[in-house]
């Protein structure tokens, strides 16, 4: 078994980059004949066109994982912003051996030795002299307001689409690409999904969104957006 990083390419010039480890055998007798990638993506291009639509490319083996996440990582965010790019999140997942759990425990108990650290907690805790305590996030003050607007669009997607989280490639980076929005409006558009949130029963959102829609996003953008 050797890691590798593994570059997908079809006929219309789309790529995809991965990177594989913990298999049995060769990469060259594993891409595409035993692996198929974890992206859902692929998955279903695949399902539609055929297995012989991509053609595989190992593009480096390594002696660790570490080494063949960072390789992916940097090849993915080369491309990202190129439209055939069909990576939907940047890779790079950590790998959390003992050492770095070590390494994380002790920046944690470090940081909380210092009493102004911990004051400053608190403070932020319980809201104190933050204009956006207990505020929804369409209402956050530093908030992307504007794109807020897009959540009927991006939700009515979500359960059309039936997207799952737990899937790689579907996360923050994929709705940021697709929708336009920012890192921050992306992981608590996660987060509320994840717990059942609806925009259009949520009465504070359907105020917001009613009250202010019509003055500043332009509703052709709002339906076209992602298509």
């Amino acid at each position: 078994m050797k890691p590798y990083v593994y570059k997908l390419t079809n006929s219309n010039g789309e790529f995809y980059y991965g990177c594989r480890w913990n298999y049995d055998g060769e990469p060259k007798n594993d891409l595409l004949i035993n692996y198929f990638t974890s992206s859902k993506l692929i998955h279903e291009l695949i399902s539609l066109n055929g297995i012989d639509c991509f053609i595989g490319e190992i593009i480096a083996t390594t002696d660790n994982p570490k080494e063949c996440l960072e390789i992916e990582y940097n090849l993915i965010k080369e491309s990202f912003d190129n439209p055939k790019c069909l990576n939907r999140a940047m890779g790079k997942c950590t790998i959390w051996d003992d050492e770095l759990k070590k390494k994380v425990s002790k920046s944690v108990k470090k940081l909380w030795e210092d009493s102004d650290y911990r004051n400053n907690q608190s403070i932020i805790r319980s809201g104190h002299k933050n204009h956006n305590y207990k505020k929804p996030p369409w209402r956050n003050v530093n908030g992307d307001k504007k794109n807020w607007y897009k959540s009927i669009k991006i939700y009515e997607d979500f359960k059309s689409e039936k997207w799952d989280f737990t899937v790689y490639g579907m996360g923050r980076k994929y709705l940021m690409k697709r929708y336009d929005i920012s890192q921050g409006m992306s992981r608590k558009l996660i987060e509320l999904f994840k717990n059942n949130w609806n925009p259009l029963t949520d009465k504070d959102f359907m105020d917001y969104y009613n009250g202010r829609v019509m003055e500043s996003v332009d509703m052709f953008d709002l339906k076209s957006n992602g298509q």
